[in-house]
């Protein structure tokens, strides 16, 4: 007879709630909902740097150096709020993970409980390929940030290397670097939408 196909993390939730039948009481973690959080804010950073690039796009570079001046200076203030949130973005990936670590715990601790070598061998099976595919979205994410990282750290020097093409007279030139850099930074945020992607999909 074909088992019911019962997501493994909403039945261990259930479990926990009624905390009988080999199942562990502990208070459950609430992923679905650290999984929105993480979204939350990968979409925020997202949204913020299509606004910086549709700026980007539409600002012509004035001949008024102190205009000049001004945008530098409003850079460094767009950008530490950017940081601000990619570091955020970062300590939930944590939090994210720490959850799932302990949800796949308690599931394997109930999946050895099961009588039937046959059953309790599929969902251990089942327990492994969920926490396979976690695992390698969750170093996917890893490789992302440190690109992240990285990108944010030239923008963060930006307003100091546009001031000096400023006083050079070669502001165009530095604007349309920091246009490609705008760019892979979205791109980046982009790609952490996996983690949100297969976050759902294993509490399906």
């Amino acid at each position: 007879m074909r088992r019911p196909n019962v997501n493994p993390l909403l039945a261990l939730a259930a479990c926990a709630v009624v905390g009988t039948g080999g199942c562990d009481p502990a208070p459950v973690v609430d992923l679905p909902a650290a999984v929105d959080e993480f979204e939350a804010n990968r979409a925020s950073v997202q949204y913020r740097m299509e606004a910086v690039d549709a700026r980007l796009a539409a600002w012509d570079v004035p001949d008024d150096r102190t205009a000049q001046e001004q945008f530098a200076a409003e850079w460094k203030e767009e950008w530490d709020d950017i940081e601000r949130e990619v570091k955020k973005l970062k300590k939930q990936l944590t939090r994210l993970s720490r959850s799932f670590d302990r949800q796949f715990a308690r599931m394997q601790r109930v999946a050895r409980t099961i009588d039937s070598p046959q059953v309790r061998a599929e969902e251990l099976s089942e327990n492994a390929e969920l926490q396979r595919r976690w695992l390698t979205t969750v170093a996917e994410a890893h490789t992302n940030f440190k690109k992240m990282d990285e990108q944010v750290r030239a923008a963060r020097d930006f307003h100091k290397t546009f001031r000096l093409a400023v006083m050079r007279g070669r502001a165009e030139a530095k604007l349309a670097e920091v246009r490609g850099l705008s760019q892979q930074v979205k791109g980046t945020a982009a790609e952490l939408e996996k983690v949100t992607t297969e976050g759902r999909a294993l509490i399906r």
